[in-house]
């Protein structure tokens, strides 16, 4: 799903106040926080419906919200915005890789030339679906052409799952009795060929399960590779928990790698660019003590983010 905000041709007759903004972004970070979600930035809109004259909170992120949390959000929206605007707003909101917390970028939507597009970075095979999947299909062939698999085997099988991950870079397909080993070597060869892109869409990278259709009559030799158009595959997100796998490779190094700094006081922060300050500080290496300090020195003498760094994400920060 994708929502897509375009700016109007004039700014609002009555510009929404700078404090009804921020008693806004106030109530989205309240209900938003305490989910299982992390490291992953969506778009969003609050637009108001023509007919009930009501404002709703639109996002890709609503599908992996309780509907209570949704229908309280709107509920505090509506008594917040009454009748101050009919262009809505829109946004971002950034759930954090560390804490169970949000942070939140809104503006008036007629204030912004942005076009918003709430999705993730979906790896997709770079020479395209199709490509990828008569490689799969032509390996398998050979494979039952060489007697190390019978075609008898696919006769029922409607579909091959296929983990990609780590933006693209690992390319696997779960474990499978009916299978076993026989598609390692595939594996192996689509992750060191790096043949498989991010995608054109902006946000998160994220992993996805790819399940590739297999066409049992070509296997056999019997009809022809299909011809377009055809569905190939169809690919399902994998959302990141706090109980999952982290996406951030800075995250992970960080993590993996965490005995080189213990010589070092080290904290990461999130920075805030409508409060224009860091927030949500943990503790990687050091003392509480030391990292405290090390946080304080931090907001009051580091007024904005280093250059090369997203609007929203950790920033590390660390010192003797």
């Amino acid at each position: 799903m994708v929502w897509i905000v375009t700016a109007p041709a004039q700014v609002a007759d009555k510009p929404l106040p700078h404090s009804l903004t921020l008693a806004v972004k106030g109530v989205l970070e309240k209900r938003l926080s305490g989910s299982d979600i992390r490291g992953r930035t969506d778009s969003f809109l609050i637009s108001k419906d023509s007919l009930s004259r009501l404002y709703t909170f639109n996002s890709d992120v609503n599908e992996l919200l309780p509907p209570m949390t949704l229908s309280e959000l709107n509920s505090e929206l509506n008594v917040l915005l009454t009748e101050q605007t009919d262009e809505g707003l829109a946004g971002e909101v950034f759930f954090d890789t560390h804490l169970d917390s949000v942070v939140v970028r809104v503006q008036p939507a007629a204030n912004t030339d942005n076009i918003f597009v709430s999705g993730s970075r979906i790896p997709e095979p770079g020479d395209g679906m199709e490509s990828f999947s008569k490689r799969l299909h032509d390996y398998l062939r050979g494979e039952i052409a060489a007697g190390r698999i019978s075609q008898k085997t696919f006769a029922d099988i409607r579909h091959i799952g296929v983990l990609v991950t780590n933006f693209g870079y690992s390319v696997k397909g779960p474990k499978s009795e009916r299978l076993g080993s026989i598609l390692d070597s595939f594996w192996v060869a689509e992750s060191r060929s790096r043949n498989w892109t991010m995608g054109i869409w902006s946000g998160y990278t994220a992993d996805v399960k790819v399940d590739v259709n297999v066409f049992p009559e070509y296997l056999s030799g019997k009809s022809p590779w299909p011809e377009p158009p055809t569905e190939w595959a169809v690919t399902h997100v994998i959302a990141s928990f706090k109980n999952g796998r982290q996406q951030d490779p800075y995250i992970y190094c960080t993590e993996r790698y965490a005995s080189a700094f213990k010589p070092y006081t080290m904290v990461s922060m999130v920075y805030d660019p409508m409060l224009q300050t860091y927030r949500m500080p943990c503790i990687h290496a050091g003392s509480v003590e030391k990292c405290q300090r090390l946080v304080e020195d931090v907001k009051r003498q580091v007024k904005n983010t280093p250059d090369g760094y997203e609007k929203t994400g950790r920033i590390y920060f660390y010192r003797e």
